[in-house]
């Protein structure tokens, strides 16, 4: 049968941590196929074959599958697929192709081990590889952050620049090397030359190569060094204390994915919103330790389930829950597993730790390398304005009579202080807000301006919520005509009840026309300020010397707001918008 069979230059590769014996791998294929129809079509065990001067043994699974078409719902009708599974062992490794069958390594993942993220993402690479594509995950999990980008270009490494990479993992990328081009998913250990089919004995052969390739490889610097690094778990797992998960299940929201989502509890099953048990993971969820006995214990705060865990092992950091995993997907191939052995099966969440330079992500520890080195472009983005001490509130007491903001709130110290120079300034403030106050200074300067007062110093939370607002609105400091024109109405009025005019510089007759011409203007500057008084910039300065000299361990506090300040400084340089932080001396 092998002979008859054609394959795609593509398969899993896998270091081989026990040998596999003939009767795991019967099992294996059996549980694989507990869903064929009829008998097999070929069903090899461990079949030795000699290809030139080695030797390598192989097993096949071929079936067939009746399923229901994902686009009908008509009783009894059925599509017959094929489905196969080929696994190889060669000089300690294992290498798996296969088609139509998922799951198949859990049954054998006692007996292998993945390729390392660092030897897959640069097995194949030399100072001649051209990067064509990359698939990248972000390593912050704030809200308001771009989570996942692809890129692409003839070659990255002239087209895309790496400033800020280091706080981007890659996922997946396409390159080209010697001619041949490949695809590579470095937390699946997958490898895929593009190209036509191949017969068995060319493609054992390739399996050779690519083994000898990962056998043979050495590190060395190369493109992919620009981006997040991965770090020893082992190593390192124990020094590090969470604080924050983000778990990604957007990939459950594609079309045609999941049948079906429900909660399986005393032998009653009840059907549940897909769009809900998304919706309670979407934002980054906090982590509270608690110490059971002599055990330290991870909970994980969420709106839908309170028995969300941590789970520290040897080589991984999993989740348990006593509600997931009786919560059951249905997808539209037929599989059913819970939803707890579906995250972690992907493992596909970020867990961020008080070490702020590091995440977990795909069973792997990533080490932003540039982060401690830029402590002190956190520093220069700090703005001290002794003024902010008499500052008692963010907008004031704002009344009927009132003409302008008070010179002891935020928005006073914004209008009388910060922008008085420029040539307009706007009060956005309420309703669908691009900022507190947005400035333009004619044919130089778009300044949008976010104010945030609080009576706690070095407050976290309300530094998350000025950093989204600004995150989020980063988009509309480039906005169309039209959109200036619907944003004219609302700001030719007097805010919120009071005599107080929303434009309160410039004219209006001038103002889209300055807008447009300004932002138009090449070598304008684009701003985000941040007005807070709850923050110092000495304060900042004493913990970032405290994770300098490693000797004492910064406030959790401090953390937080580095992390978010790293955040906000990424997400600005990415859009080409400078950003300044006004706070307290």
């Amino acid at each position: 049968m092998i002979e008859n069979i054609k394959l795609p230059e593509s398969a899993y590769f896998y270091k081989q941590q026990r040998p596999l014996s003939n009767n795991l791998i019967t099992q294996s294929f059996r549980k694989a196929s507990s869903k064929k129809k009829g008998q097999y079509v070929a069903n090899i065990i461990r079949e030795p074959v000699d290809v030139g001067d080695e030797q390598v043994f192989y097993s096949l699974c071929i079936f067939k599958l009746e399923q229901t078409p994902s686009f009908l719902s008509i009783p009894n009708e059925k599509e017959l697929k094929y489905a196969y599974i080929l696994v190889i062992e060669y000089n300690g490794y294992l290498v798996i192709s296969k088609k139509n069958v998922s799951g198949f390594g859990k049954f054998i993942e006692q007996h292998i081990e993945n390729l390392d993220y660092s030897l897959m993402s640069k097995v194949l690479v030399s100072d001649r590889t051209s990067f064509e594509k990359l698939t990248m995950n972000n390593m912050d999990v704030s809200d308001n952050v771009i989570r996942k980008k692809n890129v692409e270009a003839l070659d990255l490494k002239n087209s895309f620049s790496t400033f800020g990479a280091n706080r981007s993992i890659i996922n997946n990328m396409r390159i080209k090397e010697e001619g041949e081009r490949y695809t590579l998913s470095l937390n699946t250990s997958r490898i895929n030359k593009l190209g036509s089919k191949t017969e068995y004995l060319d493609y054992f052969e390739w399996c050779i190569g690519m083994v000898t390739k990962i056998e043979g490889f050495e590190e060395s610097n190369n493109y992919v060094d620009h981006f997040a690094k991965p770090i020893y778990f082992e190593e390192t797992i124990d020094s590090l204390v969470p604080n924050n998960i983000l778990i990604l299940l957007s990939e459950l929201s594609g079309e045609d994915v999941v049948e079906e989502i429900y909660l399986y509890y005393n032998d009653r099953k009840r059907e549940l919103p897909l769009v809900n048990v998304i919706a309670a993971f979407e934002k980054s969820l906090s982590i509270e330790s608690e110490m059971i006995g002599n055990y330290e214990v991870y909970h994980v705060r969420n709106r839908l389930d309170n028995s969300l865990r941590l789970k520290m092992n040897k080589k991984s950091i999993t989740l348990k829950s006593d509600k997931l995993s009786n919560v059951y997907i249905k997808f539209t191939d037929g599989i059913e597993m819970s939803l707890l052995k579906y995250i972690n099966g992907r493992q596909d969440y970020i867990i961020c730790f008080e070490d702020i330079d590091t995440v977990y992500r795909y069973r792997k520890l990533f080490k932003d390398s540039q982060l401690l080195g830029n402590l002190d472009s956190f520093v220069s983005v700090l703005h001290p304005y002794p003024e902010l001490s008499a500052v008692i509130s963010e907008k004031g007491n704002v009344i009927s009579s009132s003409e302008k903001f008070e010179n002891n709130c935020l928005f006073g110290f914004v209008e009388e202080k910060l922008v008085v120079d420029d040539d307009y300034i706007i009060c956005d403030d309420l309703g669908n807000e691009w900022a507190d106050h947005i400035s333009i200074r004619k044919g130089d300067t778009i300044r949008y301006l976010h104010s945030k007062h609080s009576n706690l110093a070095f407050s976290a939370s309300k530094f998350h919520d000025v950093v989204g607002q600004a995150q989020k609105n980063i988009g509309n400091l480039f906005p169309t005509v039209d959109e200036l024109e619907r944003k004219l109405s609302s700001w030719d009025t007097n805010y919120n009840s009071s005599a107080i005019t929303r434009i309160r510089k410039g004219k209006k007759d001038n103002l889209i026309s300055d807008f447009v011409s300004t932002s138009n203007t090449p070598n304008s500057e684009k701003e985000i300020y941040l007005v807070v008084d709850f923050i110092s910039k000495s304060q900042v300065v004493k913990e970032i010397e405290k994770l300098r000299r490693g000797i004492e361990k910064p406030k959790n506090e401090a953390i937080q707001v580095l992390w978010l300040l790293s955040s906000l400084i990424s997400s600005c340089l990415e859009s080409g918008v400078k950003v300044y932080i006004t706070c307290l001396p």
